[in-house]
């Protein structure tokens, strides 16, 4: 009597198309929060990160924070793999400061003081300041 044959197939590896991770930073007089959420899209070719940066502040620590500037950038496709490292690993010190840099020229670009695109590069360059020291 014959048998059938019985095949085993290896499921593939799945990998996720979309990844997003927000960070929240408010600052020690409470007064200002930045949110900074990184996601990642990608197909069979490429991986493309991108950042929304939103700037929320309050006159004192009693009121609720009211939306300042909110800014959606692409990342830096040579920044990738520092995206990636945050996305994993966190905001390391000099992302951290980077960001309280771009609240403000965020804040100077809502207020005419800088260009919106000033604002959007400080933004997407919190993703690069990232540290070659810091966890991969």
């Amino acid at each position: 009597m014959n048998q059938p044959k019985v095949t085993q197939s290896v499921p593939a590896v799945v990998r996720p198309t979309h990844i997003s991770v927000t960070f929240k930073i408010v600052t020690p007089d409470q007064k200002r929060r930045i949110n900074f959420t990184l996601s990642r899209l990608s197909d069979s070719q490429n991986d493309s990160w991108s950042v929304m940066f939103e700037l929320d502040e309050r006159a004192d620590t009693t009121q609720d924070f009211q939306l300042v500037i909110q800014l959606q950038v692409d990342v830096d496709h040579n920044d990738n793999t520092k995206a990636a490292a945050t996305a994993k690993n966190g905001l390391d010190s000099d992302q951290h400061a980077q960001a309280l840099v771009a609240a403000d020229t965020a804040k100077d670009a809502k207020k005419g003081d800088a260009t919106i695109d000033d604002a959007k590069q400080d933004a997407a360059g919190v993703a690069s300041a990232r540290s070659d020291g810091s966890p991969a």
